[in-house]
C-alpha cells in the first residue's frame, strides 16, 4: 500500500456521517481502515508524523508504503473507535468519543463490538461515563482483522472540528445525568485543559 500526503491551505467544516463497509478491515493499533478490496480509507489517517510507528516506510518525501498481512476474519459487526491520536486527551474527548456518540444514534449498531485501543484509566473512565457496556469493548486481536460489517463514523475530508458538535452533545448528555441538586449555569459547556499536564499523554 502506498500513500502520498499533501497539505492544502484551506480546510472546511464538512458534515459527519457513518460509513458502513461490508468486509471492512482494521489494520494495526493505528486503526487504519480498508475496504474488502484493500483500499485504504483516507479518513482513517490522522497524523503523518505518526504513521511510521505503525510500519509505514517513507520511500520518498511525503510518500509512505507498507505491506499488510491477510486479515483474520471476525464474525458480526464492529465500530471503529480508535485513531492514531488516541493517547491525546483532546483527540479522545473531541473525536474518538463523539464517534461512539454518533454510532449510538443507529439502533442497528446497538450490539456491535466497539474496537478500542489499549485503554488508560482516564480513557476507560470516559467510556464508562457514556454507559457503553464493557462486554461490547474489544481490543484488536491481530495486526489485521476483517468484519462482516465495519462501521466507521467519519468526518470526510474535513478537519477534526467536524465532530465538535457531537462532542458538545455528548457532554450535554453526561451533564444531564449529574444530579448535583442545582441547575447548570452559564456557560453551557466548560472544557478545562491543564497546561502543566499538556505533555503527559498517560
Amino acid at each position: 500500500m502506498r500513500l502520498r500526503f499533501e497539505t492544502f491551505v484551506e480546510t472546511r467544516l464538512g458534515p459527519s456521517f457513518l460509513l458502513s463497509i461490508p468486509g471492512g478491515s482494521v489494520l494495526t493499533q493505528g486503526f487504519f481502515v480498508a475496504d474488502q478490496d484493500d483500499n485504504l480509507l483516507v479518513d482513517s489517517f490522522r497524523a503523518y508524523g505518526q504513521v511510521g510507528r505503525y510500519g509505514f516506510n517513507e520511500i520518498k518525501p511525503r510518500v509512505v508504503q507498507r505491506n499488510f498481512p491477510p486479515s483474520i476474519p471476525q464474525r458480526g459487526s464492529a465500530i471503529v473507535l480508535g485513531i492514531q491520536t488516541n493517547a491525546n486527551y483532546f483527540h479522545w474527548l473531541m473525536e474518538a468519543l463523539p464517534r461512539l456518540w454518533l454510532a449510538n444514534r443507529f439502533e442497528s449498531l446497538g450490539k456491535s463490538v466497539v474496537l478500542v485501543p489499549d485503554l488508560t484509566p482516564w480513557m476507560r473512565d470516559m467510556l464508562t461515563a457514556t454507559d457503553v457496556k464493557p462486554g461490547r469493548l474489544a481490543l484488536l486481536s491481530a495486526e489485521a482483522t476483517s468484519w462482516e460489517t465495519l462501521a466507521m463514523p467519519s468526518r470526510g475530508l474535513a478537519n477534526i472540528h467536524t465532530f465538535t458538535w457531537h462532542a458538545l452533545q455528548l457532554m450535554d448528555m453526561l451533564r444531564a445525568r449529574v444530579k448535583n441538586g442545582r441547575r447548570c449555569g452559564t456557560p453551557a459547556f466548560r472544557i478545562q485543559i491543564e497546561v502543566s499536564f499538556a505533555a503527559n499523554r498517560k
